[in-house]
């Protein structure tokens, strides 16, 4: 008698065992990926492993930087335990994806309870730099990350003018770097390394958790993200810390987030020399016209455009608008060559620049 209620006793608890196992809410934990960056043009591909505590509906989706669904790479009834998906760098019509980061949303389902690992909130806190130095001989930058991060590089005038964008936000993986840089502005007219006043800015901010970066796609300057639908994020409002400073940038929407491009002209001149450089004299007007592609994006806020001679500052509007002219009286300057420089500061800390070349002849 005594045995039968023992094992009357066991055979009930294993029945509540699995009833409340039935009934536990699901739990994504212990998210890695096998590598922070990969190269599918070269066959590589990555894995993201999970656990799930119980059986659940799953879907596992890849997201591209604006939050936008890549990839489906699982959709279905999963077992708990640990889990495993590939991803080959493509989108679900077979499309290299560019070369950009890319995060990870998992859903796992039981009934009306539901569990969402969606790390796109996180990440955006400052990253210190570590070990930056300009080679002066070469041009190189060198620097150290310590983690997967968004990297800005910017060199100019110390004090004036902004002349080069070598790092745009690129998404980079943690280690040493080395960027190659020629020495000159963008336009390939003002040799920076002879400048007793040359000035670089790298600034950082961090990844979101498990981002993964892709790489090799040549096509990746030219399409810097795929043509996606809009879909809702599976986490549309990720908790932020408190007390959290994020960095300003990461803020902004990563298409957004990008130096204004436009164009200087030089539009009453009626001689150039063999160079193709225009010749000017007395008052010659400087038309900057921003670029189609970016024109919403700077005239939606105040922008200001400076403009430099030679790296001298010259004149600043700070309440400008597109197409912006200004009459240049170049009376003041020795006959010859002269550069001038244009940068255009937009939103947020956004800046332009373009220099030209004009033989001034009074």
């Amino acid at each position: 008698m005594r045995r039968a209620f023992v094992y009357g006793s066991l055979v009930a608890l294993v029945w509540l065992g699995i009833n409340a196992c039935q009934h536990e809410p699901p739990r994504i934990s212990d998210v890695e990926v096998s590598a922070t960056v990969f190269n599918p043009a070269q066959g590589e591909t990555v894995a993201l492993s999970y656990t799930l505590n119980r059986s659940a509906q799953v879907t596992v989706a890849v997201r591209d930087a604006l939050d936008r669904p890549v990839r489906t790479l699982a959709q279905g009834r999963q077992e708990a335990g640990r889990q495993t998906v590939q991803w080959d760098g493509r989108d679900d019509a077979g499309r290299l994806a560019p070369d950009e980061a890319y995060t990870w949303a998992i859903m796992a389902a039981t009934g009306r309870a539901q569990a969402i690992y969606d790390p796109a909130g996180t990440g955006g806190l400052p990253v210190e730099i570590q070990d930056r130095a300009l080679d002066q001989e070469d041009g190189s930058i060198h620097y150290r990350l310590d983690q997967p991060a968004r990297v800005r590089l910017r060199l100019g005038i110390r004090g004036g003018a902004l002349l080069r964008i070598l790092l745009d936000w690129k998404p980079l993986p943690p280690g040493p770097h080395s960027v190659a840089w020629d020495g000159l502005d963008k336009d390939g007219l003002i040799n920076l390394l002879i400048h007793p006043d040359i000035a670089y800015d790298l600034s950082a901010f961090a990844l979101p958790e498990n981002a993964v970066i892709t790489t090799g796609n040549p096509a990746s300057s030219e399409l810097p993200f795929l043509d996606l639908p809009e879909s809702p994020s599976p986490n549309p409002d990720p908790p932020v810390e408190a007390g959290t400073e994020l960095h300003r940038h990461a803020l902004h929407p990563r298409d957004a987030c990008r130096e204004p491009r436009f164009e200087i002209t030089f539009p009453e001149t009626v001689e150039t020399t063999a160079e193709g450089w225009p010749v000017v004299q007395g008052r010659s007007p400087v038309r900057i016209v921003v670029d189609e592609r970016d024109r919403r994006l700077v005239t939606e806020s105040r922008f200001e455009v400076i403009l430099y001679v030679d790296t001298i500052f010259l004149y600043e509007d700070e309440d400008s608008f597109t197409p912006y002219t200004y009459q240049w009286d170049t009376g003041g300057l020795n006959p010859g060559p002269h550069v001038i420089t244009v940068n255009v500061h937009a939103y947020g800390d956004h800046i332009g620049t373009r220099s030209a070349v004009v033989v001034v002849q009074n």
